[in-house]
């Protein structure tokens, strides 16, 4: 069992692990869940955790894993920053313990968020202090890893997908690239779409050919997807 030399003291990590086991034998639903992970809510006198857990089986386990532990050195990078879930380390090299971040998903709370509301400011800060520690999240587009708290400031979260600066000559040019897709989000998600964005802020959006691709490729299947429909509700009798 992993020591959390690098980290807050949190939750007894043996009772996570037969908290763990007994979900997942019991059969119980996780909290949410991705392509790689699961994340089951734990609670104890110290604190409420989220814990983020490997997918099953021979693939899914051996990437979700990988990932897993990967985060948690992104984690590391990140300890003590206002904004991003304090990591409490791995439990049996596989369990990722995070602070369970009491808030609002951003795509739930959007409608109410105006451009001018304080808590865009506040992104944009928190979404530099990142990257001046040599992360960068890569999926801010993505408006569930994104919430706002009681408060009103903006906390992200699964680093899942985030991009490490480190000293060769390649790394830095990739994290080049992912910070910008991180700023590119933050004015996407502040006018909710590229078309609104105002002229006067257009000087923070410079999106790259590979976000123009895939923006492209995501209309064509929404077309897609609705000429289906359309069709099969011309067949119904």
């Amino acid at each position: 069992m992993e020591t959390r030399t690098h980290f807050q003291h949190g939750p007894d990590h043996q009772a996570v692990a037969r908290f763990i086991l007994q979900q997942i034998r019991d059969g119980l639903p996780a909290q949410s869940q991705g392509a790689q992970s699961r994340i089951y809510r734990y609670t104890d006198p110290s604190g409420c955790y989220a814990v983020k857990i490997p997918r099953s089986g021979v693939m899914g386990g051996c990437i979700g894993r990988w990932m897993i532990h990967r985060e948690r050195r992104v984690y590391e990078r990140l300890t003590g920053l206002p904004g991003v879930p304090r990591c409490h380390g791995l439990v049996e090299g596989r369990y990722l313990v995070l602070d369970f971040m009491a808030g609002e998903s951003f795509r739930d709370a959007q409608t109410r968020l105006p451009p001018d509301h304080d808590y865009f400011e506040q992104l944009r800060i928190l979404i530099d202090a990142i990257h001046a520690r040599g992360v960068a999240h890569t999926d801010l587009k993505r408006k569930d890893n994104l919430l706002v708290l009681d408060n009103e400031l903006p906390c992200l979260i699964d680093f899942g997908a985030a991009m490490v600066r480190r000293s060769d000559p390649l790394s830095r040019v990739l994290f080049l690239i992912a910070r910008r897709f991180d700023r590119n989000a933050w004015i996407k998600l502040k006018y909710n779409g590229y078309r609104n964005i105002p002229p006067d802020e257009r000087r923070h959006l410079r999106r790259l050919p590979i976000e123009r691709v895939s923006h492209w490729l995501k209309r064509r299947a929404r077309h897609l997807r609705r000429a289906l429909v359309k069709h099969k509700e011309r067949l119904r009798p």
